[in-house]
């Protein structure tokens, strides 16, 4: 472990403007995603009339597509120094997306809206995933990153609260919410085009056609990127939470309020974990946040509409633990100039196994059962957990 005691004495600077500006516009625009994705399941599912197992296609193609992106994203952010670009359009075609689900009559215009949308989003992720890590200190990339899915969290609090209170308060249909959904992503998308790129040391063969960088990376990236990878085989759509939410028993209104209450624990605890971590190692939060999250799923598969209340909220605490902390990781683990690809590459790994796990998850639903598909992630979750002593890389 580290020795920090000089960092500790030392009073915290301020935030880098970069960090503090990338995080309202994830605010925005997490207000702009969370007005529609706790409504996607019933959607599809209720007035699209489609199968669950067809919920799982939609999630699953939505999370590869996504992962795809996000590889390409930090391979040529690395190559061309030219984030600020990547990050901009993305927002601007995710959030022009979301409306477009307003539109759908059959399940497979919400393919390809949702498709559209995780298009934007693999886009933009990793390039400003690497601005932040690129505007931050080493020993503070906990504190950044936590901060960022804060913000984040905020932001789709807010949105799923507008949503209980459009769906509670009047008799607005899910279409219509869409549509005003497009409000606050428009806002973020003219916030995001105030960002500009870091200023790098020009040489003629960086002004030269850009190449492509090599993948290499060291040992310690390798053995956490499998861990987390194992770990994403567990970790399916929260698309199959909100729908089996509803099927216990509790109202779509019921269903929106239980989502808010898991924004809110990831909310308030991503920074102060996130902050945490950068104290005593970033494997040992990851580690409790893997086993809640297998407690939280094997609570899903039994659960009565009562304990609901209480496995949204925990949930949340996964969240907390492992969002913001898992990027801290992987930045650890990450030369300092590939942080573009190391970030791009772990989240098309991880997509990968989302993409099965939500596929795989909405076939056990339909084949096996409701309660079939959040055993396995337990499992697979409990065996991840069990498996860092043996993977865990070394201190950084």
């Amino acid at each position: 472990m580290r020795n920090l005691s000089k960092q500790e004495k030392t009073p915290h600077k301020p935030l880098s403007p970069v960090v503090v500006k990338l995080s309202w516009v994830s605010l925005l625009a997490d207000i702009c995603s969370e007005m529609v994705y706790p409504i996607i399941p019933l959607f599809v599912t209720g007035v699209l009339k489609a199968p669950v197992a067809y919920l799982g296609i939609i999630e699953g193609a939505a999370e590869s597509l996504v992962s795809i992106m996000k590889g390409a994203s930090g391979f040529w952010s690395d190559a061309t120094g030219k984030r600020a670009s990547l990050v901009a359009w993305g927002y601007v075609i995710s959030n022009s997306a979301k409306p477009l689900l307003g539109l759908s009559t059959i399940w497979y215009g919400a393919l390809g809206a949702r498709l559209l949308d995780r298009f934007g989003k693999g886009v933009r992720t990793t390039a400003r995933d690497a601005m932040i890590a690129d505007a931050a200190e080493p020993e503070e990339y906990g504190r950044a990153f936590g901060f960022h899915r804060a913000m984040d969290t905020a932001g789709a609090l807010i949105g799923v609260l507008l949503v209980y209170f459009l769906i509670t308060l009047s008799n607005i249909s899910f279409r219509n919410i869409f549509l005003l959904s497009g409000i606050p992503g428009f806002i973020a998308v003219l916030l995001v085009m105030t960002i500009k790129d870091k200023e790098r040391p020009r040489t003629p063969k960086a002004e030269s056609k850009p190449a492509l960088p090599k993948l290499e990376l060291p040992p310690e990236y390798w053995r956490a990127l499998s861990l987390c990878a194992l770990f994403a085989v567990a970790n399916s759509s929260d698309a199959l939470i909100l729908l089996r939410a509803n099927k216990v028993g509790l109202s779509f209104a019921n269903v929106i309020l239980a989502y808010a209450c898991y924004n809110v624990t990831y909310m308030v605890g991503s920074s102060p974990f996130a902050k945490l971590s950068d104290r005593i190692g970033r494997w040992w939060l990851i580690g409790i946040g893997w086993f809640v999250f297998a407690i939280s799923y094997a609570g899903l598969a039994f659960t009565n509409d009562h304990w609901i209340w209480l496995l949204f909220p925990l949930y949340g605490v996964y969240m907390a633990l492992t969002d913001g902390v898992s990027k801290a990781l992987i930045a650890d683990a990450s030369p300092k100039d590939a942080k573009g690809r190391a970030m791009g590459l772990f989240y098309m790994v991880t997509g990968f196994g989302t993409l099965a796990a939500s596929t795989f998850g909405g076939w056990l639903w339909d084949a096996k059962g409701q309660a079939a598909p959040f055993i396995f992630s337990a499992a697979v979750a409990m065996l991840s957990v069990v498996l860092i002593p043996v993977t865990r890389p070394l201190a950084r």
